[in-house]
């Protein structure tokens, strides 16, 4: 249609949608052709709806009870897994006060071996400086 006139394109859309609309039509009238071929009187046809809301109510408490037991699953799920935050909570507590009891011995201990360290070291001056006392008196 892209070398057609403007106006021909208008034409050719307006048979088109008239086209359209005449199928749509068709396929309503067949399909309420069958649900009258189906109820044979208003009886037949009142007996159709009730079967049908029948059906329609029967697939909703379906639709419902399955709902139900979803959200009953649901909040199990729900449940554990607050369980399962609070147990891990618990337990991250427990590990920053272990960390910070070791994190005060690590210093206690760093002290400790600061203090002994120095010790030592005054030690070995003491050896060294009296090592080259008795060096110097054999000289």
């Amino acid at each position: 249609m892209k070398h057609l006139t403007p106006s021909l394109q208008i034409v050719w859309q307006n048979k088109l949608t008239n086209i359209t609309s005449l199928l749509t039509a068709l396929v309503l009238f067949i399909a309420s052709a069958q649900v009258a071929g189906q109820a044979t009187s208003l009886a037949n046809l009142l007996d159709l709806v009730e079967n049908d809301r029948v059906a329609e109510s029967e697939e909703y408490q379906a639709r419902v009870q399955e709902f139900e037991q979803n959200a009953a699953r649901q909040q199990e799920i729900l449940d554990t897994t607050n369980q399962r935050i609070t147990t891990e909570e618990t337990d991250s507590d427990a590990l920053s006060d272990e960390f910070e009891a070791n994190q005060i011995i690590l210093a206690d201990k760093r002290e400790i071996l600061r203090d002994r360290r120095g010790d030592l070291n005054e030690f070995f001056r003491l050896e060294i400086y009296n090592l080259v006392g008795v060096i110097y008196l054999y000289l």
